[in-house]
């Protein structure tokens, strides 16, 4: 029996080119109308036509939408009004289903506490993680953030929540596509699209990096899979919003992409990962953390030692700081040019605190600070 709508109030907000970007997709074709007043369309098979209201102004704006609605899904024997409304909603934003597959999911809720805090949590650091690759692929990625992705962020919008184990919708708005082009780069594409297609791409090497290592038992297939989006963020979102899956559950990932800016036809559809893989995610994440460069740490501490490069040459070259680190006690091996490796001689004669700014790599026990910046002695504490 087909579901219908009664409420007018549900048609309330829906956006005329979002309308014509589904009837568009849904094999409806352009019958003419009024430029500004309304457009024509009509369905080919069905034989159905429909008035497009352009100007919201007009006293009854709502309700002819909401009769191209109701003519849609009777056009379409597959779906009822709600679900046509929606896609016509969804129409210009591209979206990311996130389903969590378990037992104790199956009647379409999660415990509260011990899987829906994580998995809202861990969402907004996926989609963060996804954005930061599509910008610079990295292996891990500080809490300083580009504006491109604090932006793309910012302007998602979550959904209501689907049945189907348990569904998290997340909604990406973009740019309406103009011209005559079939398909673009993707460099060519807007950040957002950019960043929903880097998603697909990372969630799927990551899915392939974790099957092969399970078989081989090493680090290199994530190491390979940066280049296409596998951070420690990303392992440490996915991890996040699977934790309590059990060995038995999964992560299953889909993607509708926008009416109004078609995608390409290799963009990812779906993907899913294995609550079993996730233990080798969370290993991947630290061996990231561990190895990869931590970008702008401020070191504070005592200059311990003194070094040059050349013996007969002006003072330059590493010096080692022993001081704080993200609150913890370390050594670190920072070169520095003449002019600051002199300020490092005089503080080490005077056992002055220094501070500097760089990005701290670590190999095995060993930390050095590069592209070392703002080395400075401080006043006596």
């Amino acid at each position: 029996m087909a579901v219908r709508i009664h409420d007018l109030n549900a048609f309330r907000g829906l956006a005329p080119a979002d309308v014509v970007a589904y009837l568009r997709a849904n094999g409806w074709r352009d019958a003419g109308g009024t430029p500004g007043v309304a457009s024509v369309w009509r369905h080919p098979d069905s034989g159905g036509e429909v008035f497009v209201p352009l100007d919201p102004s007009y006293a009854d704006f709502t309700e002819r939408l909401a009769d191209v609605v109701k003519t849609a899904a009777a056009a379409d024997h597959r779906r009822d009004e709600p679900a046509v409304l929606e896609d016509m909603q969804t129409a210009g934003v591209d979206v990311v289903r996130v389903r969590v597959r378990q037992s104790d999911a199956a009647d379409g809720t999660v415990a509260l506490v011990d899987r829906a805090v994580p998995l809202y949590a861990g969402v907004p650091d996926l989609m963060a993680a996804a954005a930061c690759a599509a910008n610079d692929p990295r292996s891990r990625y500080g809490t300083s953030r580009p504006v491109p992705v604090n932006e793309f962020v910012r302007r998602l919008r979550l959904g209501q929540s689907e049945r189907g184990s348990y569904v998290l919708k997340v909604l990406s708005p973009v740019e309406p596509r103009l011209g005559t082009a079939d398909a673009l780069f993707e460099a060519d594409e807007p950040f957002a699209r950019r960043a929903v297609l880097a998603l697909g791409r990372a969630v799927r090497a990551a899915r392939a990096a974790a099957d092969e290592a399970a078989v081989t038992s090493r680090f290199d297939p994530f190491e390979r899979a940066v280049a296409d989006g596998v951070s420690a963020n990303l392992c440490e979102a996915l991890v996040k919003i699977g934790g309590g899956a059990g060995r038995d559950g999964e992560m299953a990932f889909s993607w509708t992409w926008a009416a109004t800016r078609p995608a390409d036809a290799s963009a990812p559809r779906e993907a899913s990962i294995p609550a079993d893989r996730l233990p080798l995610l969370a290993e991947a994440a630290r061996q990231f953390r561990a190895s990869a460069p931590q970008e702008a740490v401020e070191v504070r501490g005592l200059v311990v030692r003194l070094q040059k490069e050349t013996s007969d040459g002006p003072p330059a070259g590493p010096v080692t700081v022993h001081g704080l680190v993200d609150g913890v006690l370390r050594k670190v091996v920072v070169t520095l040019p003449e002019t600051e490796h002199r300020a490092a001689t005089d503080a080490y004669n005077r056992s002055a605190t220094v501070v500097c700014t760089g990005d701290l790599v670590r190999n095995g026990s060993l930390y050095t600070l590069q592209n070392p910046r703002g080395f400075a002695i401080l006043a006596d504490e």
